[in-house]
């Protein structure tokens, strides 16, 4: 996910976090524009930490952006069933 910072840098003041409960500490503080999400982390439950974004009232309108590995359809799809929630 570094690349993807790096990319977003120039124009936008980016946080990168690696553990979960600092996610939901940085959304309950920060009031992001977009919330970029790996699915593909080793030891991180993304899609857990989508949900528990979600039933924050600070994350409840936030956008999720998640990124999933190629091919991955398994997690492409609960992530998608999960957004319409």
């Amino acid at each position: 996910m570094a690349w993807f910072a790096a990319a977003l840098a120039p124009d936008n003041e980016v946080t990168s976090v690696t553990r979960f409960e600092e996610a939901l500490v940085r959304v309950k503080g920060d009031d992001p524009d977009l919330v970029i999400v790996s699915l593909g982390m080793r030891g991180f439950d993304g899609l857990r930490l989508c949900s528990q974004l979600r039933s924050l009232p600070e994350g409840r309108n936030v956008p999720i952006l998640v990124v999933v590995s190629e091919g991955d359809r398994r997690k492409l799809t609960q992530a998608l069933g999960n957004g319409r929630q």
